[in-house]
């Protein structure tokens, strides 16, 4: 997670959430139906990729959700405004500069779906590649560039922005990078989330949580709980 600038939490059934992980500080800590919805939509998103699963584990659902960084979007609004405020024909010091920190590109065709301008890009092909923009539509895909598109109807013109996936990983056969994730989180879900889980149930009942073990020796978790009151 922390290759890939991205974060994690863990919900309980009561949209509670138990477990975190490099999550920022705006993020909610519980959520109501609707606030996941909105959470989770494209336009919301922004500025984050969204993947989420819903896990079993001792007789309860989980929800680990699963994030990456997004620059794609903020970039995007920067390009369609600074576009439109221009007339489409410069690009100001502030673009390229956004750009140049997110090590970003972006190519606009006309109406006719002719190469207009380019910048950082020079694979970009001479006219707009209706397949690939689709493909590119589709969701994270194990691809070095993470791109989206928009289309603006008063002009004609044709925006994409691509930036680097730093999940991208050469010859891996994969159709996302959050594939990739949720195999290995299936892996280790029987040890790993469930000791994040139990930690924390552990910490709400004021117990006490400790391992002990040794590689290729075994494993030994001990919880404590106090007794309830009025009882020896």
């Amino acid at each position: 997670m922390e290759n890939h600038h991205g974060w994690m939490q863990i919900v309980d059934e009561q949209a509670k959430v138990v477990y975190a992980f490099r999550s920022p500080a705006d993020i909610p800590t519980s959520y109501t139906p609707g606030e996941w919805i909105a959470l989770v939509q494209t336009e919301q998103a922004a500025p984050y990729h969204f993947t989420y699963w819903v896990v079993s584990l001792a007789d309860k659902k989980w929800i680990v959700l699963y994030t990456t960084s997004a620059p794609e979007f903020e970039l995007m609004r920067q390009l369609l405004a600074s576009s439109q405020a221009a007339g489409g024909n410069q690009d100001t010091e502030l673009l390229q500069q956004s750009f140049s920190r997110e090590n970003a590109w972006y190519v606009i065709y006309d109406r006719d779906g002719r190469l207009f301008r380019q910048w950082n890009y020079a694979k970009a092909a001479p006219r707009l590649d209706l397949m690939e923009v689709l493909q590119a539509g589709q969701g994270q895909q194990n691809t070095p560039h993470n791109i989206i598109s928009r289309y603006d109807q008063q002009s004609g013109w044709t925006y994409v922005v691509g930036t680097q996936n730093p999940g991208y990983q050469p010859g891996v056969v994969g159709d996302s990078v959050d594939n990739m994730l949720e195999d290995g989180l299936q892996n280790v879900s029987g040890t790993g989330l469930g000791m994040a889980i139990a930690k924390q149930l552990v910490l709400a009942h004021d117990g006490e949580i400790a391992v002990k073990g040794k590689p290729r020796s075994g494993t030994t978790v001990t919880m404590t709980f106090p007794l309830a009151k009025g009882k020896d």
